[in-house]
């Protein structure tokens, strides 16, 4: 399954959205200056979570294995 890329998700709209459901009023203009500098931000987000970095923690996993049948 892919996702779309991420300029074309996130609009000044939904930021203003996001932002009134956090209790904060963006103007358009506003929203749009935030939604420019996210796009940057989430797309390296998005490249970081789909590396597959292994087991992460010096400990080993951090949930146990168990053998499914």
């Amino acid at each position: 399954m892919s996702t779309p890329p991420t300029d074309q998700v996130l609009t000044a709209e939904r930021v203003q959205h996001f932002a009134r459901l956090s209790g904060l009023e963006l103007n358009s203009e506003r929203a749009a200056q935030v939604a420019l500098a996210l796009v940057p931000m989430l797309a390296g987000d998005a490249r970081l979570a789909a590396l597959n970095l292994g087991t992460l923690s010096p400990l080993g996993p951090t949930w146990p294995e168990t053998a499914r049948e």
